[in-house]
């Protein structure tokens, strides 16, 4: 009982970021949870919510949704999804945990040493980013860094970023959940619990988005970077 209470803060606290900012759930989520349960049951559970938690916040920015932008990045996850999730199935828990490790490591320097600038990734990298992205997100359920680094060096406005990087991790956490479903990775256990951490999900994404209306892009960035930096 005491392990649902603490995975209870750590969603609360990835949806708040996810609403806040628009990524950062399986950052947050991943980071925390295979410390208290298996980091391969914790890789299905937390792709559940999170595509739960991306629907739920996808309709706060609806109106400035693109799938021109959105497309390259998910052709690329539909292709590099199905090997992150082999990975998954095949490789050590401890092997996991070192690549986890160093992507959070990697984008948690990023994210303290990067320059602000734009424009500087061409949209043809859109689908190599994408397949980078599925792979990851099929292995750790942590997709994100590649695509905010891509969506963050486009000329795109605060609303368009989030609507891109939002609806992005619905569809690839939907089209991910059908690739576990056919792998078998999806059990009545991890059913469960996905629902009993769901409303705590949702009501996290809901305080989030609220206070984003309250704070910049430039700001939603460093308080993420303050959350995932030790």
């Amino acid at each position: 009982m005491e392990i649902i209470y603490l995975l209870s803060v750590v969603f609360l606290l990835s949806g708040f970021v996810q609403g806040l900012t628009g990524f950062g759930f399986g950052m947050v989520a991943m980071s925390i949870s295979p410390l208290l349960i298996d980091i391969k049951q914790a890789n299905v559970v937390v792709t559940i919510l999170a595509l739960f938690n991306c629907i739920f916040v996808t309709w706060s920015v609806r109106h400035a949704v693109d799938f021109k932008k959105i497309l390259p990045i998910f052709l690329g996850a539909f292709i590099g999804v199905p090997p992150g999730v082999y990975l998954l199935k095949v490789l050590q828990p401890k092997s996991i945990k070192i690549i986890l490790g160093v992507i959070l490591i990697g984008f948690s320097t990023y994210s303290i040493f990067k320059k602000e600038s734009v424009g500087r990734i061409g949209k043809q990298w859109g689908i190599p980013i994408g397949i980078l992205s599925g792979i990851l997100n099929g292995l750790i359920q942590m997709g994100g860094p590649p695509v905010i680094i891509y969506t963050y060096y486009q000329n795109w406005d605060k609303d368009s970023i989030k609507a891109t990087l939002i609806t992005y991790f619905a569809m690839s956490s939907a089209y991910k959940l059908v690739v576990l479903l056919l792998s078998k990775l999806v059990t009545l256990e991890i059913l469960k619990m996905s629902g009993i951490m769901l409303p705590i999900v949702c009501l996290g994404a809901f305080l989030g988005f609220v206070w984003c209306e309250k704070v910049n892009k430039c700001n939603g960035q460093q308080h993420v970077k303050r959350l995932l930096t030790p």
